[in-house]
C-alpha cells in the first residue's frame, strides 16, 4: 500500500493493487471516498465491488447497497409489489466504480478497507470473489492546525436522516414560534445535520467567550436566526465588546423578519452604536466573525458560506473555514473597517482592489482572499477563470445559482474538452441543463460530463425508501466552491460568501478564498462528488420507469453495466481515470 500524508501529518490517500484491481482512498471531512479500478481484460462478468469496513471503533461490516438484483424499483412502486431492504455490498455488489462511506456521525482515528471484485458465476444468485485488495486510512480534520475546515451534512433530504428521525421530520417550529426558542428537542438532529461545520462555529464561539486574550468579535450577518447562535452572540456582548455589520436589505419591499428581531435584541445590550446596518449595493452577504485581543487587533477568523442560520446549518450545503493567523485575521479586520467606517465607497477602496497573498508554510496553506464589492465584477473572478481555462484533468463544483459572469461561462465549455472530467452539484434543474448544454453533454450518444441538482423522495416513494423532507422554500444547494485538478500538481479551490457571479461580486459585501493546498482541495472535492452522487441517485430513482427500471444488473445483459467506464468520451470514462492516477 502507497499511502500520501500532507505536511500536517493527516493522511490524504493511499493506493494498493492485487491483480487486476486497483483501489485508491481519499481523505475527506471524516469521510472516505474510495476509487476502484479493474483491467479492462478482466472485466467479463463483472458484478461490482464489495467493500467491507472496520470503522474506527473496531466494528466490522459490509457496507450496504440500496439497491439489488431482485427488487425493480419505479417512481410507482409501493409497498404491495417492493419488499427490501438495503443489502450487504458481497450479496449486492456496488455497481460504481467510487463511493464515499462516512463511517459514524464524525470519525477520527483509522478506518480499515476490504474491497472485492465480485463475479457472476452463472446468474445473480452465485456470485464469486475475484481480486481483493486492503488498505487504510486515518480519518480526522486539520482541526489544531492554523487553517481548517468543515462541512454541513446537506442530508435532510436523506434516506439516513428520515430512518434516524422517523417520528418527526420536522427540524424547526413553525414560523410563527418565537424567535428565541427552545431547542432542546432539535439537539440532536442539529447536531447531525450540522455535522463539521455547526461544531466548529460553535467551539469558535465558546473558545472566544472563555479565552481571557479574547477581548472582542466583529461579526459580518447576513442571515440569522439560529437560536444558540445568537444566544452565544448575546451572551458574548454582554461581556466583551461586540460590533456586528448587519445587511438590511429588503425583497418585495420588506426586510427579512431574523435580521430585525436580531437588531431589535442585540442592540439594547451592545450599543445601537455597535450596529450597523447596511446592505452595499445589493446585500452584506459576508459571514464572518473576526475575534480581537486585549490591544483591539484582530487574531482569529471564521467563514465560509454558511448563514448563522437555521437553514444555513441544517438544511444546506455549506461550508465553514476557521483561519487562526493574525496576518490573515488583519486582513478580514480591514475589510470590516472599511465596511464600518465608509461603506458607500467600499467598491473604490485599496482593500476591495487585491488579493490578500498568504505564502505557504507550516502552519498556513498556501491562499489568497479578495473582498467586495468591487467596481469591476470580474477582478477577482479573473483568477478563478483563468485557472478553469488551464484545468489539466478536472474541475469539481457546488454552486447555489447561475447568476452571470465569465466563471459561468468557463463551466459551460468544459465538457467540451476530452481530456477534462466535469463534475457538479446545482440547486436548479434549469440551471444544471444550462451546463449541461452548454458543455454538450450528450455527443455520439455518450455522456460527457456529470452535472445533478436539488431533488428529493417526497412522491410516490418505493420501498425500502422513505419518504423524506424537502426543507421547504429556499436553496438546499448552497455551496459557492469551485476545485481543479485536486489530485493533481496544481490543486486549487476557490470559496468563500461569493457566488462566483459578476454581479455579486460588484453589488455585494463578499469574500473570496482562493487556496492551493492539495488537502484542502481534496476535501471540498469529496464534498462535491458527495452531494452530486446523493442527488443524482434520487433523481434517477424518481425517474425510474417500468420500462427502464432501478436495479442492479444480472449477468449477460448488454451493454454491461461497467460498459461506460471504459468508453473513450463518456463522463464515468473519465471519471474511472480520474481517481486513479
Amino acid at each position: 500500500m502507497t499511502s500520501v500524508a500532507s505536511p500536517t501529518g493527516r493522511s490524504l490517500s493511499a493506493t494498493t493493487s492485487s491483480g487486476a484491481l486497483t483501489v485508491q482512498a481519499f481523505v475527506g471531512d471524516g469521510c472516505t471516498l474510495l476509487a476502484f479500478d479493474v483491467k479492462a481484460s478482466a472485466t467479463q462478468d463483472l458484478a461490482g465491488f464489495a467493500i467491507q469496513r472496520t470503522d474506527p471503533g473496531g466494528n466490522t461490516e459490509y457496507l450496504l447497497n440500496s439497491l439489488n438484483f431482485s427488487t425493480k424499483l419505479t417512481q410507482a412502486s409501493d409497498e404491495k409489489t417492493v419488499h427490501s431492504t438495503a443489502t450487504p455490498s458481497d450479496k449486492a455488489p456496488i455497481q460504481k466504480f467510487r463511493w464515499i462511506d462516512f463511517p459514524s456521525d464524525f470519525n477520527e482515528g483509522e478506518c480499515t478497507y476490504v474491497i472485492q471484485t465480485m463475479y457472476f458465476s452463472g446468474n445473480e444468485a452465485s456470485l464469486k470473489v475475484g481480486d481483493t485488495v486492503k488498505l487504510s486510512v486515518t480519518l480526522g480534520s486539520r482541526e489544531g492546525t492554523k487553517f481548517y475546515v468543515g462541512f454541513t451534512r446537506g442530508y435532510l433530504s436523506s434516506q439516513a436522516y428520515s430512518r434516524k428521525f422517523p417520528d418527526n421530520l420536522e427540524f424547526r417550529p413553525s414560523d410563527h414560534e418565537e424567535y428565541l426558542f427552545d431547542t432542546t428537542t432539535y439537539e440532536q438532529k442539529w447536531a447531525w445535520l450540522g455535522y463539521h461545520a455547526r461544531k466548529m462555529l460553535f467551539n469558535f464561539l465558546d473558545e472566544a467567550a472563555a479565552n481571557q486574550g479574547v477581548s472582542g468579535l466583529d461579526a459580518f450577518i447576513y442571515d440569522v436566526d439560529e437560536p444558540d447562535f445568537v444566544k452565544s452572540l448575546i451572551s458574548f456582548g454582554r461581556n466583551k465588546k461586540l460590533r456586528v455589520i448587519l445587511d438590511d436589505s429588503k425583497e418585495k419591499g420588506k426586510e427579512k423578519p431574523d435580521r430585525q428581531h436580531f437588531a431589535e435584541l442585540i442592540a439594547p445590550i451592545i450599543g445601537r452604536d455597535n450596529v450597523l446596518r447596511t446592505h452595499f449595493h445589493r446585500f452584506a452577504h459576508d459571514k464572518v466573525l473576526i475575534t480581537k485581543d486585549g490591544d483591539d487587533k484582530a487574531i482569529g477568523v471564521l467563514c465560509g458560506s454558511a448563514n448563522f442560520s437555521i437553514r444555513g446549518l441544517y438544511v444546506q450545503g455549506n461550508s465553514v473555514a476557521v483561519i487562526d493567523d493574525p496576518d490573515v485575521a488583519a486582513a478580514y479586520e480591514t475589510a470590516f473597517s472599511t465596511a464600518w467606517n465608509s461603506e458607500s465607497e467600499f467598491a473604490s477602496e485599496p482593500v476591495a482592489n487585491q488579493w490578500y497573498k498568504f505564502e505557504n508554510s507550516s502552519d498556513l496553506p498556501e491562499f489568497a482572499v479578495s473582498f467586495a464589492p468591487h467596481e469591476d465584477g470580474e477582478l477577482a473572478l479573473q483568477a478563478v477563470e483563468r485557472r478553469i481555462s488551464a484545468a489539466n484533468n478536472n474541475v469539481i463544483f457546488a454552486l447555489m445559482s447561475p447568476g452571470g459572469g465569465n466563471v459561468i461561462g468557463d463551466l459551460e465549455k468544459l465538457s467540451k474538452s476530452p481530456n477534462i472530467f466535469t463534475f457538479g452539484i446545482v440547486q436548479g434543474a434549469n440551471f444544471a441543463a444550462q451546463l449541461i448544454q452548454g458543455g454538450g453533454e450528450v455527443k455520439d450518444g455518450k455522456v460527457q460530463n456529470e452535472i445533478s441538482s436539488f431533488t428529493a423522495l417526497d412522491k410516490l416513494v418505493p420501498e425500502p425508501f422513505l419518504k423524506e423532507f424537502d426543507g421547504g422554500k429556499g436553496q438546499v444547494i448552497h455551496h459557492k466552491f469551485v476545485v481543479v485538478d485536486f489530485n493533481g500538481a496544481t490543486p486549487a479551490v476557490y470559496f468563500g460568501s461569493s457566488n462566483l457571479t459578476s454581479g455579486g461580486e460588484r453589488e455585494n459585501g463578499d469574500n473570496l478564498l482562493a487556496v492551493y493546498d492539495r488537502e484542502i482541495a481534496t476535501m471540498f472535492a469529496i464534498e462535491g462528488i458527495r452531494l452530486a452522487d446523493h442527488y443524482r441517485f434520487r433523481d434517477a430513482l424518481k425517474s425510474a420507469t417500468s420500462a427502464k427500471p432501478l436495479t442492479l444488473q444480472g449477468p449477460g445483459v448488454k451493454p454491461a453495466w461497467y460498459s461506460d467506464y471504459y468508453t473513450p468520451g463518456t463522463a464515468k470514462y473519465r471519471s474511472r481515470l480520474t481517481l486513479i492516477q
